[in-house]
């Protein structure tokens, strides 16, 4: 009998050791696992930690190039929106704040405005204010009377169609030079009866211009008449001259005809309907 016990007790206790050891290396696997875990944990943070060292960096080179530039972006937006004296008080300071060092370049077209910074190294440095140009956009330096230095008088005509073939009203803008650098404008309307144009169309051409108005341009309305001479030469190269006994006549010239660029059919010039706003307010 008490062979039967021992032999018992013998199986019993080499079961338990069994389950031990089993227990034991379950526990190790979970540990290994833990570790793991822990350390993968760690490259995280270190992963997050240069992450935002890097985001830290663009940052600060973002302040950097704001601060740079001494206006925002509400305040450049008002060059092109050609409202008020704050557009003139706003060219003013761009010219004010040049130095030896750098220059301001601004190109604008449709409430599109970049302003450039060049230092003496010529390394540049962009605030872009609005990403998306407009194809065509025209590219303006130094917005002065330039535009006048190849002749005296510089003519701005559109003619409606309002007759059909005959034509219709008449609008011209006359630009010429005072001294150096002042820059005059008169605007001036032909206006036309139909019927008596059809009648009789050789006594209305050339237009007999009447109600002139009279305004020295300043550095916005400058501006704003490079815009209408560059939107009629677009339209002029996109025309594909199609054969047509009416349509709106539209020409830019210089008193000496050196300079000359005249589309019809045309557009309606939407750019000089501006120039002739801010001459007849």
């Amino acid at each position: 009998m008490r062979i039967f016990i021992l032999a018992f007790l013998f199986l019993t206790a080499c079961s338990d050791k069994d389950i031990f050891s089993s227990v034991e290396n379950e526990n190790n696997e979970l540990r290994n696992q833990i570790d793991s875990l822990k350390q993968i944990n760690r490259g995280l943070a270190n992963s997050n930690t240069v992450l935002n060292e890097q985001i830290d960096v663009l940052n600060h080179h973002l302040d950097s190039i704001k601060s740079s530039v001494p206006f925002i972006f509400e305040q450049g937006l008002l060059l092109e929106k050609e409202k008020d004296s704050e557009a003139e008080k706003f060219y003013n300071q761009i010219l004010n704040e040049k130095s030896v060092n750098e220059y301001w370049k601004v190109s604008s077209e449709d409430r599109i405005l970049d302003i450039k910074l060049r230092n003496a190294e010529g390394s540049d440095k962009w605030l872009l204010l609005n990403q998306k140009m407009k194809k065509n956009s025209i590219e303006i330096q130094n917005l002065n009377a330039s535009i006048l230095q190849f002749a005296d008088t510089l003519y701005l005509i559109h003619r409606d169609e309002m007759c059909g073939e005959w034509g219709g009203n008449t609008e011209r803008i006359m630009i010429y030079k005072v001294g150096l650098d002042k820059v005059t404008a008169s605007y001036s309307k032909y206006s036309v009866n139909c019927d008596s144009l059809i009648a009789n169309p050789k006594n209305y051409y050339p237009p007999n211009y009447s109600n002139e108005v009279v305004k020295e341009l300043n550095r916005i309305e400058v501006l704003q008449l490079k815009k209408v001479i560059h939107e009629l030469l677009i339209a002029r190269l996109n025309n594909d001259w199609i054969i047509s006994n009416s349509g709106v006549h539209n020409t830019v010239m210089t008193s000496d005809s050196t300079f000359i660029i005249e589309d019809y059919p045309s557009i309606d010039w939407s750019k000089f309907h501006g120039l002739k706003q801010m001459i007849l307010k």
